[in-house]
């Protein structure tokens, strides 16, 4: 039996996308600075995607694995990761390095991106390592912890059935969270880039709050949703809202856990949505994967566009922000119709040699 269609997940993931969009166009510096806070928590929707991702997977895991953790059942779940992460990542990965050729992202620390570089990419395995995770596409961390979460899934969330194991696992890792950052606080410092900021955001220890959050409200859902009504949700998620505003200096793991709470509230708050509302945002959040891999080109492509327009200026920034939304849902509808008809015909030639 299929998995139940809800409305609220590409909801959510319609929202979040738009969010790591507007954070990453206002980098262009069409508006000022009194703007940057606000526009610079639009990068949080990576934890809301990680929550939403976790949320999924601990649903769905015993059903991959109706007899247990097996070797056939195991690469067939790893198989199907792969599926549904590398084309679109593969597609994107090679536009870039034909466009950039061997120039690494500076940030990362790689002046030169080597082979043993972009074999990692390729394997999606370049999350392992802090100067690569970030170094080709500039966004590729990712879908580098996302494929890290799903390589250890099955090992974790089959041993941690009972809720109390689940809440004492939280638990620790939110104690660890914290004592990492402080610790690289205290001893390495914030402006080192590669080790810092790799391992407080970009590494599957820096998510691993949002993940493990999306586990544990896979686990309290129904306890949460009969407990908190739709109303209430509302009203905690302006309340959270506001304390994310006003306190802008909270470690990074302290701002995950909080978005990790917003992400869950939006789950309860459009829980059951009707199917015909929001019809816009759930085409947005459907194709959110696609846009987020190519949403960069679109944006250098809109600032190019806009560079001689004279207007009004929020015009000219909700305009672009429309643009490459637009633009970006075009080309993931694209390539992810070409992807799964190409996928459709291997398996077709596939069965038609080995079984017919």
């Amino acid at each position: 039996m299929g998995r139940k269609y809800r409305c609220e997940l590409d909801i959510i993931k319609g929202i979040s996308i738009i969010m790591v969009i507007i954070t990453h166009y206002n980098r262009g510096g069409l508006l000022n600075d009194r703007w940057e806070y606000l526009f610079s928590l639009g990068a949080r929707g990576c934890q809301i995607f990680f929550v939403i991702s976790a949320y999924l997977t601990a649903k769905g895991i015993k059903n991959k694995f109706p007899e247990g953790l097996s070797f056939y059942a195991y690469k067939q779940w790893i198989k199907s990761k792969i599926i549904r992460l590398w084309p679109l990542y593969c597609i994107a990965l090679v536009s870039q390095l034909i466009v950039i050729g061997r120039q690494g992202n500076y940030r990362s620390g790689e002046q030169i991106i080597n082979n043993s570089n972009i074999i990692a990419h390729f394997l999606l395995l370049h999350d392992v390592f802090p100067g690569w995770c970030n170094s080709i596409l500039s966004i590729e961390w990712y879908i580098g912890v996302l494929f890290l979460f799903y390589l250890i899934a099955p090992f974790l969330l089959l041993n941690i059935a009972e809720k109390r194991k689940v809440v004492l696992l939280f638990c620790y890792v939110f104690t660890i969270s914290a004592v990492v950052s402080w610790a690289l606080s205290y001893f390495v410092g914030t402006d080192d880039y590669v080790t810092y900021t790799y391992i407080n955001n970009f590494s599957l220890l820096g998510q691993a709050i949002p993940l493990m959050s999306g586990v544990l409200y896979a686990n309290v859902e129904d306890l949460l949703s009969s407990v908190i009504e739709k109303t209430d949700a509302m009203i905690l998620l302006i309340f959270l809202m506001g304390i994310i505003f006003l306190y802008r200096d909270l470690p990074t793991f302290m701002s995950f856990a909080l978005w990790s709470m917003v992400a869950c509230l939006l789950l309860i708050a459009f829980n059951n949505s009707k199917y015909n509302r929001y019809r816009i945002i759930r085409l947005i959040g459907r194709n959110s994967y696609g846009i987020y891999l190519f949403h960069l080109y679109m944006i250098k492509m809109v600032l190019e566009l806009n560079r001689n327009y004279d207007g009004p200026i929020i015009v000219k920034w909700l305009g672009g922000l429309a643009m490459i939304v637009a633009l970006s849902l075009v080309v993931s509808i694209i390539l992810e119709t070409i992807v799964k008809k190409t996928i459709l015909i291997l398996k077709t030639k596939i069965l038609n040699r080995y079984i017919m």
